[in-house]
């Protein structure tokens, strides 16, 4: 059986709870993959139907080395903000 990766999305974002529940809940989870199986395109997707459902707070932890973890941030940068985050976090031009 093959499963598309919105499918996936859709069914792991079904198990977060609803962001917009003023009561309080908590949430975690983790997605594993071999190498080249997809889990950035997985993950990032999760991130962009999450923030279009209402999630104001999305954390994603990249692994220990910095390597993997600028690669990932040129992803997210890419594929969800938008934009270069290390434009942003330079401060304001002067």
């Amino acid at each position: 059986m093959t499963v598309n990766m919105e499918t996936m999305s859709n069914d792991i974002l079904d198990f977060l709870g609803d962001p917009t529940n003023s009561n309080p809940w908590a949430r975690r989870g983790m997605i594993l993959g071999e190498v080249q199986s997809g889990k950035t395109a997985t993950y990032t997707g999760l991130c962009n139907m999450a923030a279009d459902a209402g999630y104001k707070v999305i954390i994603v932890l990249a692994g220990m080395l910095e390597t993997l973890r600028q690669q990932t941030q040129s992803r997210l940068d890419s594929d969800f903000a938008g934009r270069q985050s290390k434009n942003l976090l330079q401060g304001p031009p002067r």
